[in-house]
């Protein structure tokens, strides 16, 4: 069941598809930074938490 399919992709569209992409980008960066933040303040608190323990 193929199709065949004809796509018009004009300057601006690409111009468009372009800055969405790069906002893309920075947003999952964000969310990564964000997600290794998290990460390490779970490490840094178990930490406190093992040393008061001892």
């Amino acid at each position: 069941m193929e199709k065949e399919v004809t796509v018009k992709v004009t300057i601006e569209n690409i111009d468009e598809l372009k800055n969405l992409s790069q906002q893309l980008r920075k947003q999952v960066s964000e969310v990564y930074k964000t997600l290794n933040e998290i990460n390490e303040f779970e490490m840094f608190t178990k930490l406190s938490i093992n040393q008061q323990d001892q």
